[in-house]
This record gives C-alpha cells, structure tokens and sequence, in this order.
C-alpha cells in the first residue's frame, strides 16, 4: 500500500540532548520525507543551537521551535504536538533511535484500521555512549533482524485494550508511539499533573474512544542514562507518585469488574515502593520525606483492599 510520508510529523521534544540529538534526528531522517519538528525546552545546554545546526544541514526538513522559557517534560509534549497538522505524528524522544521500517509499517497498519488512535513497539535499551560521535550518528542501526510489517500490530479494545495497557507486557516504547492526531485531542492531549508516565497513561484515555494497537517486536533503541526523564525520577524516587495517580485515575474511567485483580497487584506493588523509598530517604538523610512517603504507602495499600 502507498502511504504519503507527508501524512506522518515526526515531534522531537528537546532537552538536555546535545550529546544525543545527531543520532536521533538521523534515524528519523531516514524514515521518509516526513516533517521533522524539534521544540527545544529552554535547556542549558547547546541542545538548541545542535538542533538548529542540524535544521541548517537538512533544509526544508526540519524546523526547529525554541520555547521562551522551560515548560518541562509533559508540558512541552504537548505543546509540540499542538503544533502539528498533520494526521499522525511520532513522538520521538530526544535521546532515541527509532527503526524506519517500522515507522512505515505502522502508517500502513493504521491506514487499514481506521478505528486504531494509537501504536507502538517495545524498546530495546541501549548505553549511554551508543550511537554517540560523528561516525556512528551518521551511521544506520538496525533494531530489528527483520523488518517490521503491519501484520505484526495487533489491535484491541474495550476491556481487553485497558488490560493490555495495565499488564504493559511489553511496555509501549514512548519513542515508538504514534498518535491519531484526531484521537489525540478528542481526549485532550497529555495529563500534566504527570511528569514521567504520562506517555503511558494517555493509552487508557485513548481506549475509551478508540482501538489500540501493538506490536511486541523491539522497533526503538531507548538510551539509558543520569540525566533522562527516567533517571531524574529514579534520582528523586518520585515513581511511587505517579503510578499511585495514574492507577487512581485510571480505575474510575475503568470500573469493570474483571481488571479488578490487575488493579489491585499493581496498587499492592505501588505500596511497597512506597516503603521502599520510606528506607531509600532515610539512607539519603531525607528525613522530612518519610512519613509522607509511608502514609501514602498505607493509603495505596487500603486502597488495593477496597478496590
């Protein structure tokens, strides 16, 4: 099937990504004449003058959208994507490497199910260091042995999309997600009230309006590193946080009797954490933050008994 490349906006939020920006915007260069829309988050670094340099290298290519002050993670997702006017767009984080036969595949998939708002592929973690330096950010990586096809997404709905959401096995790559665009603002973009799972939450708003779809094989090379938005949480330890509001807002749009027990495992298990960080702050000397932390593990924890 013939799909207009055109018909696709590849979003690359920016922040703090100078060192990693080369290796990304070459894997999405190489996935077609799509548009390329770097929104750069204020950073300290010279995360905008490389994107601007590489905006300079691929003219007509790319743009590059310097925000006036830092909007932060979510916040600048969604004002990235607002901008765009294109059917479907790919957010692509700042710091990945995305597989190109994938992005194709992905765009057939959704042209032949019209009622899909959403897909992605698993990640495949990678080093710091990979893909970093002229040689090897100008160089190709293939994440899969084989090419992604559309037969490889599967699609689901109803009760069985929010399950396949909470069981996250595998987990939605953020960088391999692509939006309906249509689907996306019909339920209103990302959740600002998080900063680290919102990528994964917006799939259980999604489903209450459309299918979801997915396939299981590894289509982007996810870097590991300190100063990403998940090692700037796990520095924090603020996971706990998020799941805990994520599964409390989830489970009022999702009441159905039978993700009850998915429910509460995953409440159980924020509880733990919870105690987890309790001992994790005081080993930190952050006295002040556990009884906070401990409080909200027995509030998770009665809340996975009463659910």
């Amino acid at each position: 099937m013939a799909i207009n490349p055109r018909d696709l906006t590849i979003v690359i939020p920016a922040y703090r990504c100078a060192r990693f920006l080369p290796a990304t915007v070459r894997s999405a260069l190489r996935c077609g004449e799509m548009p390329i829309l770097i929104v750069e988050d204020h950073a300290p670094d010279d995360t905008l003058e490389t994107a601007q340099a590489l905006a300079k290298q691929n003219p007509g290519r790319i743009t590059v959208v310097a925000q006036p002050k830092n909007l932060g993670t979510t916040r600048n997702w969604q004002s990235a994507l607002e901008q765009v006017r294109t059917p479907l767009t790919l957010k692509l984080d700042d710091d990945d490497i995305i597989d190109p036969p994938y992005v194709q595949a992905a765009m057939e998939f959704l042209e032949e199910h019209p009622k899909v708002g959403i897909v992605a592929g698993a990640d495949h973690d990678i080093p710091e260091d990979f893909g970093v330096g002229e040689d090897l950010a100008n160089s190709d990586f293939p994440v899969t042995d084989s090419p992604v096809t559309a037969a490889d997404f599967r699609e689901y709905s109803g009760v069985d999309a929010a399950e396949l959401v909470l069981r996250a096995d595998p987990y939605p790559g953020s960088s391999s997600t692509i939006y309906r665009m249509s689907t996306w603002r019909e339920v209103g973009g990302f959740d600002a009230n998080l900063g680290w799972c919102a990528d994964r939450e917006i799939w259980f708003r999604v489903a209450l309006h459309a299918s979801i779809a997915q396939t299981k094989r590894e289509v982007v090379f996810h870097r590991m590193h300190p100063i990403g938005v998940t090692g700037n949480f796990r520095r924090g330890d603020r996971f706990c946080y998020e799941w805990s509001y994520m599964y409390r807002k989830t489970r009022r749009a999702w009441p159905q009797r039978e993700l009850t027990p998915l429910f509460r495992r995953h409440m159980a298990v924020n509880s733990k954490a919870f105690f987890g960080s309790c001992r994790r702050a005081a080993r930190a000397g952050r006295f002040k933050e556990i009884i906070p932390r401990a409080l909200a593990g027995f509030r998770d924890a009665a809340w996975a008994l009463s659910v």
